[in-house]
């Protein structure tokens, strides 16, 4: 149900209150939103919307939200999502100290021409594909890598 309301705020430009389970506050919480995207990281299902509460754009992952109070309410956006509305291209290749037979198993892997990759993304999942690829931890710390950012 919670899924279905919310592709529907989306869909329809509707102002919703939801039920959110905050990891950062550690607190379950209401809060009324203003959806216009939905994103996957590859894991997860995220809601990108206006956050009322916080005056700003975030994302919300969907599996946290325990519940969706919706109103008839059509909404405008109070400024634009420049950071959904922007792209990036993300340029991989395969880490520099994989030797030479480690490099090209790794480029099969993705597919790579010319030794590297570049992947065109909202600038708002670039943090989930770089988690995604292994180039940054959760903590920011950096992993034993397979693959390095080029640019």
């Amino acid at each position: 149900m919670v899924e279905r309301r919310v592709f529907l705020a989306v869909l329809n430009g509707l102002r919703v209150k939801v039920r959110y389970a905050s990891v950062n506050s550690g607190r379950e919480e209401w809060r009324w939103l203003r959806p216009h995207a939905l994103g996957h990281n590859g894991a997860r299902w995220h809601l990108r919307a206006w956050c009322e509460q916080h005056d700003e754009f975030r994302d919300f992952t969907l599996s946290r939200i325990a519940e969706v109070e919706w109103s008839r309410e059509h909404t405008e956006m109070p400024m634009a999502d420049k950071d959904w509305d922007a792209w990036v291209t993300l340029r991989v290749c395969p880490h520099q100290e994989l030797n030479a037979d480690q490099r090209k198993a790794v480029e099969r892997d993705y597919a790579m021409r010319n030794g590297g990759l570049k992947l065109k993304v909202r600038k708002a999942m670039e943090g989930y594909l770089r988690e995604r690829l292994g180039l940054v931890m959760a903590d920011g710390r950096l992993p034993l890598r397979l693959l390095e950012s080029i640019g």
